[in-house]
């Protein structure tokens, strides 16, 4: 009985052997497949880092070729406006050079008796008018030396050489509540005078041009012109962003300095007959600031219209969008200009 039950109890061996090998298989394939996975990785890797050192590549390329494309764009710019500038100048001339032969003409006709007993009145009174004011000053003078303790500081715009020996001539320009002052020939320019259309035209970019024409570069650099240095008083911060925008054209190459209301200034002397030039070309810009806004009535409004139709210029507030112009004005005083007067000097920074 016991012989019988052993020959029917079933083997077990090949069913172990067949699951091992079944096991050993599968380990096999999920290395095959972990490797394969490995290596597709590494090469999507190396694709797409290729692929980004590529585009960086073109990013650069681009980044160079439009920086050039800014810098010639810009010197371009500046040459045209000096070229307008010597157009400016030539008429200016050929202007001062007609009003001179009417004056000859009006001279001639005049008899010479005339102009003897004219001549006389002329030296009488500013004899007189020099002897008043050689009296005034030496009372002045006698005043100030028994009590010179009412002596109230003067302080002078000084030209601030560079830290590499530079030096550019500032063009004085006083923003106070009358408009904006041209320093020291005293030329203002209203708040008409700095509205809109801007642009080459606008009185203050003539005005500007004027006074560079008439204080040219020494080294020939386009970059070593005289540049505005605005003057700014508290009842002025209106008008000074109002310069500001009709100023636009001229990206960063200007400068200010905040003052109290109170403080006096000095200015250097202008050159000869610059205010008779100055006083010109702002004529002429005013005719075409007017021309040009009856040309475009659509695009101005009927404050502007009224204003230039009639006398003088006009300009609504509300027509412009000027607020943050004085947040975003470089502090370029700090490069180019300092305050000082008798009794002590400063940097605008001080």
């Amino acid at each position: 009985m016991s012989r019988r039950s052993e020959s029917l109890a079933p083997s077990l061996f090949p069913f172990l052997a067949v699951l091992l090998c079944t096991m050993g298989a599968l380990v096999l394939m999920l290395l095959l497949l972990v490797v394969g996975a490995q290596s597709s990785a590494k090469e999507v890797a190396e694709k797409i880092e290729d692929e980004f050192e590529w585009e960086q590549e073109k990013l650069t390329l681009v980044k160079s070729s439009l920086v050039k494309r800014y810098e010639e764009t810009k010197y371009d710019i500046e040459s045209k406006r000096l070229h307008l500038q010597n157009i400016e100048q030539h008429i200016q001339q050929l202007t001062e050079e007609l009003e001179e032969l009417e004056k000859t003409a009006i001279a001639v006709e005049k008899s010479r008796d005339e102009k003897i007993e004219s001549q006389k009145k002329e030296r009488d009174q500013l004899r007189e008018a020099l002897e008043k004011q050689l009296a005034d000053a030496k009372k002045k003078i006698e005043s100030k030396t028994k009590d010179p303790k009412g002596d109230k500081p003067i302080f002078a715009i000084i030209p601030y050489e560079g830290a590499n020996g530079t030096h550019r001539r500032p063009i004085y320009l006083e923003c106070n509540a009358k408009g904006l002052v041209v320093q020291p020939e005293g030329v203002v320019l209203s708040p008409a005078d700095l509205a809109p259309p801007y642009g080459p035209g606008n009185p203050l970019d003539s005005v500007l041009r004027t006074i560079r024409a008439e204080y040219p570069s020494t080294s020939g650099s386009l970059t070593s012109n005289p540049y505005p240095l605005i003057v700014v008083r508290p009842s002025g911060i209106k008008n000074y962003m109002m310069a500001r925008a009709a100023m636009s054209g001229w990206d960063d190459q200007f400068g200010y300095e905040l003052i109290s209301e109170e403080m006096e200034l000095t200015f250097p002397a202008g050159a000869p007959n610059l205010e008779k030039k100055i006083v010109s070309a702002v004529e002429v810009a005013r005719e075409r600031q007017a021309a040009l806004v009856m040309a475009m009535p659509q695009h101005y409004n009927a404050s502007q219209l009224d204003s230039y139709g009639g006398a003088g210029g006009g300009w609504d507030e509300s027509s412009e969008d000027i607020t943050g112009v004085f947040d975003s004005a470089p502090t370029g005083s700090g490069k180019e200009g300092s305050l000082g007067s008798s009794s002590r000097s400063c940097h605008p920074r001080c």
